[in-house]
């Protein structure tokens, strides 16, 4: 079963089974939390919020 979580204007969806759902008695519409554990964090910005690259200062030798 697919459960999709909004949060702020973002929307995390989840798949559990439904023995998950009927054990936390989730009903369309209630609020919940997310416990997310990960070994991998992609950081990301939108196209709009991006600056140009700054030039690179050459290396002192």
């Amino acid at each position: 079963m697919q459960v999709r979580l909004r949060i702020g204007d973002q929307r995390l969806t989840a798949i559990i089974t439904q023995d998950a759902v009927a054990e936390l008695k989730l009903k369309r519409g209630d609020e919940a939390v997310a416990v997310i554990k990960s070994t991998e964090v992609m950081i990301g910005r939108e196209a709009a919020t991006l600056a140009a690259p700054r030039p690179r200062r050459p290396r002192k030798r």
